[in-house]
Order: C-alpha cells, then structure tokens, then sequence
C-alpha cells in the first residue's frame, strides 16, 4: 500500500533491473507488484529504452495514478508516458502530456490482458514518431480478453507519423464512453481513432 505523493521525478534514465535483458523499463518509476499509488507527482523529462519512459507498472501490481502530471518523458519502444503489463492500472485525473515514443502508445500504452481504467486525464501533445510502424500518439492498447475502459478523457494535439489512431489506438475489447477527441492528426495512415477488435 505504497503511496508516492508530491514529488517531482525528472531527468532519470531507468536502470536494468536483474532479467531485464535490454530493456530498462520506466525512466521515473518502477511499479512491480503490490497495490502502489502515485497522486499528484509531476514526472518529467525522463527516458527508458523499450517500454514506458515516464511510468512502467508490471508484475501483477493494483496500482492508482492519480493527478500526475506526466510530461516530456521519452522512450525508443512503447509507452513515453506510461507502460503497463501484465498488471491492473486505475489511471485518473492526470496531465499526460508531450511525451515521446517511437513505436507505439505517445502516451500510454496498455499490453495484453490488462484491464486498465483510464478516466478523465489530459492526454495531449504525446507523438508517436517510427515513420513506418507507428501507432496509438495518445493511447495505444493491446487487448486480448480483458477490457479496457477509457472514459471522459480530452485527448487533443497527438501526432502520429505513420499508422492508424492518433488520438485512440485500440486493439482490443474496450469501454469507450464521453471522452473528447480533437485536432489529433497523423501524416500517413488514417484516423483519429481507431478500434479493431476482433
């Protein structure tokens, strides 16, 4: 039951963990098992290599993030924002904003089978940048079985470089209800948001 609250988070690079191989996950913060809460940190300008450069939650973890401001972190693989895998993730209230991947998910990026609820965040800015195999600048989610919800969010100004769903990217079952999507664009592909389940 962890609570991490006020802090700021920023200029880290992440560090290789033992079995991490060559990814260094989450430039900021590791969250691996337990029921941790992030509430009202700013994490910024961080990188990792592969997945998340800002937030990385694994390992069968409960965790709440919650009124965060996420901003400016970087990362090669997916997720610049925020990677979750295999875990639960309440993601809420928070500013996610002008975070970098290369590959897939600017600002979040959901993996396999995680049931994660993302409701009412900022998610804007954030881009996605591999100019042949880009996808999901704002949110990119995986799917499988479990659903995901993504309620009430303002998701604006993500940019995609090439692929599909600028703002939304979702491959999966999902809840999609309320959320605002706007002036997202993309320079090749198709798209503010995309859904292709099954």
């Amino acid at each position: 039951n962890t609570v991490v609250e006020g802090f700021t988070l920023s200029g880290a690079t992440g560090a290789c963990s033992p079995g991490c191989g060559t990814h260094y996950p989450g430039g900021a913060v590791r969250l691996r098992g337990g029921t941790p809460t992030l509430r009202q940190n700013r994490i910024e300008n961080n990188t990792a290599y592969q997945r998340g450069g800002g937030v990385y939650v694994s390992d069968g973890a409960v965790a709440t993030l919650d009124a965060n401001v996420i901003s400016g972190n970087m990362v090669d693989g997916n997720g610049g924002g925020v990677y979750v895998q295999s875990a639960n993730a309440l993601i809420t209230n928070n500013q996610i904003l002008s975070n970098t991947a290369v590959v897939e998910g600017g600002g979040l990026y959901i993996d396999l089978n995680v049931p994660a609820v993302i409701r009412g965040n900022a998610i804007g800015y954030n881009q996605a940048t591999n100019p042949v195999a880009s996808r999901g600048a704002g949110v990119r989610t995986i799917g499988d079985h479990a659903v995901v919800v993504l309620s009430h969010n303002d998701v604006f100004s993500n940019t995609l470089f090439w692929g599909g769903g600028a703002g939304f990217d979702i491959s999966g079952p999902a809840f999609v209800d309320g959320n605002a999507i706007h002036h997202n664009s993309l320079h090749i592909g198709g798209g503010a948001g995309r859904w292709s389940w099954p």
